[in-house]
Order: structure tokens, then sequence, then C-alpha cells
């Protein structure tokens, strides 16, 4: 079985960026497609712009990017997806994507 990989990316007001990644179980051989829709769904109340999945990642009890300063005026605290591919590596949490629920149940999941 595949897992996948999800990369993602803080940004502060001053467009420094920080990045991680987290390799997770997909029991359920989803598309990368179809996690990412999953993930869109999960967090559907904090997109801000259009083309960007925005996401808190300790929602999900995943590591976070932030600067260790505290968040100056502007900064928004999220992330932005940047990529989710297959991977052969090793989870790094116990997480399945297939947790996050189908996107006609975001509604239950928020």
């Amino acid at each position: 079985m595949l897992n996948l990989e999800i990369s993602y990316v803080y940004r502060d007001a001053s467009n420094n960026k920080n990045r991680v990644s987290v390799v997770v179980t997909n029991k359920k051989r989803l598309s990368t497609y179809d996690a990412y829709q999953r993930l869109k769904s999960h967090f559907a109340k904090q997109q801000c712009r259009p083309n960007t999945l925005h996401m808190q990642p300790e929602l999900l009890g995943w590591p976070t990017a932030y600067f260790d300063r505290c968040h100056a005026d502007g900064d928004m605290a999220l992330h932005e997806m940047e990529r989710i591919k297959y991977s052969i590596a090793p989870c790094t949490l116990e997480f399945d994507v297939s947790q996050l629920g189908a996107p006609e149940e975001a509604d239950q999941i928020i």
C-alpha cells in the first residue's frame, strides 16, 4: 500500500516561509485528488483565498511550521497546502487520510 506524503507551508506576513511534511497511511487507496478534496472539505471554514487550500494542521495532531516568534500583525494562523504525493516512506504519524471523511460529509466533520 502506498502512503501519502502531504507537504504544507507556513507563510508569515513578510513572506518568510517554513515547510513541513507528514507521511500518513492511505488504507482506502484514495487518489491524491480525493485526499486533497477531503482536506479541503475538512478545512472549508479556514479558506480565505480561492486557489489556496488553507489548513490548521494542529487540529489534526500534525506538526506546524510556525516561526518561533509570536505572530506579528498581519500573520495568519494558517498553513498552505503545497503538495500531496504517493510515498513508500514509512508513516510519520498514526493517521489515515480516510479519517477525514468524504467531501459530502463535511458538515459532520467540522
